[in-house]
Formats: C-alpha cells, sequence, structure tokens
C-alpha cells in the first residue's frame, strides 16, 4: 500500500515488468514528455527531440507551428515541451 505522493509517483512510471524505463515529469496523463536513460541520456524529450531544443528554437522567434513542423511533431506536443521547460527556467 503506497501513500498518496507514492502512488502518484508510481502512475508517471513506465514500467517493461518490474523495471522501470522511462518518467513522465509530468503529473498530466497526456503529457508527451519523457525522461528516458536510454534517449537523450536521459534528457527530458518528446519522441526524441530534446525540449531544451525545441523551447531554444521558439525563443530564437520561430513560432510554434514551424517548430512542430521542423521537429515533425504535432502542434501540442511543442507546446507541451515549452510548458515543461518554462516550468523550469521558473524554478531555476
Amino acid at each position: 500500500m503506497l501513500t498518496q505522493p507514492g502512488e502518484a509517483f508510481v502512475q508517471r512510471v513506465e514500467w517493461d515488468g518490474d523495471v522501470a524505463v522511462s518518467y513522465r515529469p509530468d503529473p498530466h496523463p497526456r503529457s508527451p514528455v519523457r525522461i528516458d536513460p536510454d534517449v537523450r541520456f536521459g534528457k527530458p524529450s518528446i519522441m526524441g527531440i530534446s525540449t531544451g531544443v525545441i523551447w531554444e528554437h521558439v525563443d530564437a522567434g520561430e513560432d510554434v507551428e514551424t517548430s512542430a513542423k521542423i521537429h515533425q511533431l504535432e502542434v501540442a506536443d511543442v507546446r507541451w515541451a515549452l510548458s515543461y521547460e518554462n516550468a523550469q527556467r521558473a524554478v531555476a
């Protein structure tokens, strides 16, 4: 039996049997942002594209739609990446 915070954490982990293979840092179940040690050396990414790289493109003036097209992502995926990165930068 887990406490509520423990259960919330376990729900954000992707499991392969008993082995944790990736983690969804955002508590929202639809978030595509994943931290996977086998992808981008464990840096946050969406479909293998670093959320930091996506953020840098948009920060440099690229619009969300263009960034999605360049990275072959959905516009919603780019927005998830920006949301994750903006939250990380707000804390730092």
